[in-house]
């Protein structure tokens, strides 16, 4: 047998060549060597603090909420009750860790409740028209998207939905005017 371990089929070309196998005492010297390098590596690691990590769109999109979406939503509410328009927003299941927001824009006697599912891109929205006396149907509704979102969008989002409800109060009050005159 050949001083450095290869079989006959190697020794006359047949067979893949292997790799030559060191001494005991040095492949432990070697090994030994290794694992101080890596424990050295792995100290060092471990006294630098863990890069941050990265938030999730979720819960950027909770600060926002809380920091900015929410006041915008106070004060529209505040501005358009004197209208008539009364608005709420459920966002509680969303803000401890749910996905679900809901928006309800309210003007005698239609009702507009925006039932929303949060993703990482957009929250998508089923609309509900109603009155207080007609059950109303679940459509698909608008979606919001929240990658580049600000308290302005927010706002012309809302604005676009009252806009909605106000027309469909208009469309009704011409429909009881046209047959009130008849």
């Amino acid at each position: 047998m050949n001083s450095d371990r290869t079989t006959k089929g190697e020794a006359n070309g047949t067979a893949p060549a292997r790799e030559k196998i060191e001494q005991p005492v040095e492949a432990e010297s070697r090994l030994d060597t290794l694992l101080s390098a890596l424990m050295r590596r792995e100290a060092q690691q471990a006294e630098k603090s863990p890069p941050p990590q990265e938030a999730s769109p979720f819960d950027v999109l909770r600060d926002q909420f809380r920091e900015e979406l929410i006041p915008v939503f106070e004060e529209m509410k505040e501005k358009y009750a004197a209208s008539g328009v009364m608005l709420s927003m459920d966002v509680a299941n969303f803000l401890d860790g749910g996905r679900q927001i809901e928006i309800e824009f309210v003007r005698e006697p239609f009702i507009i409740r925006l039932e929303g599912t949060v993703t990482d891109r957009a929250i998508a929205f089923n609309e509900i028209k109603s009155t207080r006396t007609v059950d109303g149907a679940i459509t698909g509704g608008p979606m919001l998207m929240t990658r580049r979102l600000t308290g302005e969008k927010f706002r012309g989002f809302l604005c676009e939905r009252i806009a909605t409800l106000i027309k469909s109060v208009l469309a009704a009050n011409r429909v009881l005017s046209a047959s009130s005159t008849r």
